[in-house]
């Protein structure tokens, strides 16, 4: 980028440089919690609705406490099916 401005305009092109990378950082973050969220529910919601809204809203700390050990390994690949998907939009998201 030095090699390519003038000397006066470096500091702006720095500036908007890294403005595009935390901008598009925190875009991708809001996407990927979306995406986690909304395939976590549709996951959770095939084995039990109640079961689905409090997991999601109690979080993944707690989960081992939180379900019976006969739920707690379709529960996992739930959590495991959701962690991927968004790992696997990620480069598609990435522009």
């Amino acid at each position: 980028m030095q090699a390519v401005l003038p000397l006066s305009d470096v500091p702006v092109a720095t500036s908007i440089l890294v403005l595009c990378q935390f901008l598009g950082g925190s875009v991708f973050l809001s996407i990927a919690s979306n995406i986690f969220k909304s395939k976590l529910n549709s996951s959770l919601s095939s084995l039990s609705s109640t079961l689905a809204e409090s997991i999601i809203g109690a979080g993944a700390k707690d989960l081992r406490d939180m379900v019976s050990v006969e739920m707690l390994s379709p529960v996992l690949l739930a959590y495991n099916v959701s962690i991927v998907r968004v790992f696997v939009s990620g480069p598609t998201l990435d522009l």
